[in-house]
């Protein structure tokens, strides 16, 4: 096995726990006409690699199987962005990005390598080691980060700061220039995988570390609860002082400061009233996994959390009017304040579907808004508009969805 392949290969681990099918496009695409590109193709990495390939044709790097992969990479790009998208890729895209790095993998030692797997037929299985290896690696990696990713969700589920849209673009972009930086420092794409998996480990043991606690014992029946909950799950005790939520609807150290409307704030959270536990589902027809209950059992409760949101409109609409009389710098946090405010309570309920149609809808008449930003006052009025809009759209579908 050459040099430039088992780097490619070992390299890969860093690149598709991020993205499925990016890496294998980019990786294909180098393979291929790598020694054509300006100022690249003269290193000693695409030189050696132009070498092993030049006389060889692959599955890998055929006109097909390019158009396939620049197909799904475009789609990918597209979906990751989405919340809803992304929600319905998650049981799968540990496994999925396993196999495209092992298929990548493969594919790079049928390019590269037809010679070295003539020369060792008595020993066929040598060349299935590194992208099994490889494999393995991109899996961990990628279940790793995907339980970063749930807990980024569970704060904001509609992405309405669009912290995660702007991760997402992180990751596109780290995909991009870690190509760059394989062909001029190969083995630096190594050292930055381990970096990677060292941090991704990092969160994910703070998250877990957050989520032990914010979890403590039923002092009737020793059962967990969160320690945010009115009542225990299991013997449906009241527990003491529960503490506030926080605005991600994260457990604060303090004791809620208002607690008539606690069990509300956790419904305008997408938890459980009764018992703080998060809903997995998006629709207001499911029940809580620890206590059974829905989270609007009846039409009062169901009342009284739309007179909740409602009641928030006008000073909400005016904060973003207000903000928005500063042409563009005003718009970013109007618009995540407005939707934090009037649009996520809605949407953490709609189904994905449901919720992607009310994210396009939003999304035009934004980029509309967006254009009138630098005309005074009429920017404004028009993000008021805007904000009013959206509130409106998505308090319509959801009860809909509610009365069903």
């Amino acid at each position: 096995m050459s040099t430039a392949a088992a780097i490619t290969i070992i390299g890969s681990i860093g690149l598709f726990p991020s993205r499925a099918f990016l890496p294998a496009l980019t990786t294909a695409c180098l393979i291929r006409f790598g020694h054509e590109i300006p100022l690249l193709g003269g290193t000693e990495f695409l030189t050696n690699l132009h070498a092993l390939t030049a006389d060889t044709t692959s599955w890998f790097t055929h006109d097909l199987t390019l158009t396939v992969l620049l197909i799904l990479s475009l789609l990918e790009l597209w979906a990751v962005e989405n919340p809803d998208l992304r929600q319905l890729m998650d049981p799968i895209e540990s496994w999925l990005k396993a196999f495209t790095a092992f298929a990548s993998a493969t594919g790079v030692l049928s390019s590269t390598d037809i010679a070295t797997v003539h020369a060792i037929q008595g020993l066929p299985w040598i060349d299935s080691v590194l992208p099994l290896a490889a494999a393995g690696g991109v899996f961990g990696i990628a279940r790793t980060r995907s339980i970063v990713w749930e807990t980024l969700s569970e704060m904001d589920p509609d992405d309405s700061t669009g912290i995660q849209a702007l991760l997402a673009r992180i990751e596109t972009f780290w995909v991009l220039s870690a190509i760059v930086l394989m062909v001029l420092i190969p083995w630096a794409l190594i050292l930055a995988a381990a970096l990677i998996f060292w941090t991704l480990n990092r969160i994910e043991r703070s998250s877990r570390q957050r989520l032990e606690e914010s979890r403590l014992q039923c002092r009737n029946c020793n059962a967990d609860a969160y320690r945010s909950a009115p009542n225990c799950p299991a013997c449906h005790s009241q527990m003491d002082a529960p503490c506030g939520i926080g605005l991600f609807g994260q457990d604060l150290p303090t004791q809620s400061a208002h607690i008539t409307r606690h069990s509300l704030d956790l419904q305008l959270k997408s938890r459980c009233g009764y018992c703080a536990t998060p809903f997995r589902e998006r629709t207001p027809h499911q029940h809580c996994g620890a206590c059974s209950r829905k989270p609007f059992p009846d039409t009062n409760t169901l009342r009284r959390y739309t007179d909740d949101i409602d009641g928030r409109r006008t000073s909400t609409l005016v904060i973003c009017g207000l903000l928005c009389l500063f042409p563009v710098l005003g718009a970013l946090p109007a618009l995540i304040f407005s939707r934090l405010r009037l649009v996520s309570p809605y949407r953490r309920y709609l189904p994905p579907f449901s919720s992607f149609s009310q994210r396009l809808k939003g999304r035009l008449m934004l980029y509309m808004v967006l254009l009138l930003q630098f005309i005074p006052v009429v920017g404004s009025a028009a993000f008021v508009c805007l904000a009013a809009a959206e509130h409106a759209m998505n308090r319509r579908v959801f009860l809909e969805i509610a009365a069903r």
